[in-house]
């Protein structure tokens, strides 16, 4: 028994499978197992969790486990069915229940921090339905022959499609970032202030984790690196081009945490901030010459 009803709710005891159906209607029900459903010919509405869908050949739908889903159609679609479960691509996701639980394993994990998972419907091009249709019809193909090496040859085709499925769910890509020497400046000047990733990645209009990455490509350091030697700039301007007693250059600075700040400037300046106030040398620092007065 591959897959089976229990009020309202589909079972299955296969970790993939693929189906071929010819349907007008399906009645509001969820699976244990996430289901993509990609449309081969006819017009219908698809039921997502309350949100209706209009479908016809090349649309594709997600329903992870849990979703209530149902369509109707005047006439019979024709449809692909993917059954699947995580585990089936990763066995370290056994028990997971979401198909984005593969974007933090395994080999799309590099895709997690670009893809918006907010989508559950996704239309296909007229030039990319043939590629998808082709590979649909291949992986059905495959599972029905049952040949050697059968199994390799189905992960491969589920691993592709997968992976042009997320591409098309990916978050729009701005032709020039907006991680520059203005957001650098705007640390720089700002250094005093509670900047944060989440702060900047939504000036930005960034995922956190993707402008994290996209920081570090161009600045070369972290953002909490890059903001912590800002603010040690700022110190050490403060000490020489004015009066401030150090408990309030610290503060007007940036930093929160005196220890932390006295551990911090040492280890950069391999002094202490009123000995570097005091000293008539020339030091360096992150790799550029400050000339003390």
């Amino acid at each position: 028994m591959a897959i089976w009803l229990n009020d309202n709710q589909y079972y299955s005891d296969e970790m993939f499978l693929l189906k071929l159906d010819n349907s007008q209607y399906c009645y509001p029900h969820t699976h244990d197992f996430v289901e993509i459903v990609y449309i081969l010919r006819g017009r219908g509405i698809h039921t997502v969790d309350g949100n209706n869908y209009p479908t016809s050949r090349g649309d594709l739908l997600i329903i992870n486990h849990g979703c209530v889903h149902s369509f109707q159609s005047n006439e019979n679609m024709r449809l692909f069915n993917i059954i699947i479960k995580p585990e089936f691509i990763d066995k370290n996701l056994k028990g997971y229940d979401n198909v984005f639980s593969l974007l933090d394993n395994g080999q799309f994990k590099e895709m997690s921090d670009i893809i918006n998972k907010n989508i559950c419907f996704i239309r296909f091009s007229h030039e990319e339905r043939q590629q998808l249709e082709n590979l649909f019809t291949w992986l059905y193909q495959e599972q029905e022959t049952r040949t050697y090496s059968n199994n390799l040859v189905i992960h491969s085709y589920v691993n592709i499609i997968l992976t042009l499925v997320f591409r098309k769910m990916t978050l729009p890509v701005r032709n020039e970032s907006t991680v520059n020497s203005d957001l650098m400046e705007y640390i720089q000047k700002n250094c005093e202030l509670h900047l944060t990733v989440e702060h900047l990645a939504e000036k930005c209009s960034y995922n956190p984790s993707y402008f994290s990455r996209l920081f570090k490509q161009y600045a070369g350091v972290t953002f909490s690196e890059f903001l912590c030697d800002c603010r040690l700039r700022r110190a050490c301007e403060l000490l020489l081009e004015t009066d401030l007693p150090i408990e309030k250059i610290i503060v007007k600075s940036g930093f929160s945490d005196r220890t932390n700040f006295f551990k911090l400037f040492s280890k950069k300046t391999g002094t202490t901030p009123l000995k570097y106030r005091k000293s008539k040398k020339t030091i360096l620092f992150q790799d550029k010459t400050v000339t003390l007065k």
